[in-house]
């Protein structure tokens, strides 16, 4: 029994110094550390082939709903094995973000010398 109350103090005591040094971190340095693992976690998909549902709407810059309603109308590719959950081939999610490539117009400009 007096093992467990140690036990206890000694995690309010834990749990006491990580609400300090929360505290003492500036908003900067937590807007700061929060952009990091952000982008820590976006290039966590370079590494993968094949994606989540959440991943993919992740990375593809859409929600999961619209990723849900592309699926839907078969108007992204996506895998669906055994029925269950729904996997996307970042390959194809690629191939299928750079369809309907519009080339970039140039305009020549001509100067009126006189």
């Amino acid at each position: 029994m007096e093992k467990q109350r140690i036990n206890q103090k000694i995690l309010c005591k834990r749990m006491d110094e990580l609400e300090m040094a929360i505290s003492k971190l500036n908003p900067l340095e937590a807007s700061e550390i929060n952009k990091r693992l952000l982008k820590i976690e976006n290039m966590l998909y370079a590494a993968k082939d094949t994606l989540t549902s959440q991943e993919a709407a992740n990375y593809i810059g859409i929600s999961l709903s619209q990723l849900y309603k592309l699926t839907c109308k078969s108007k992204i590719p996506y895998y669906k094995p055994q029925g269950k959950m729904v996997y996307f081939a970042k390959k194809e999610l690629d191939e299928w973000m750079r369809q309907d490539h519009y080339p970039v117009i140039t305009q020549n400009i001509q100067s009126n010398e006189v």
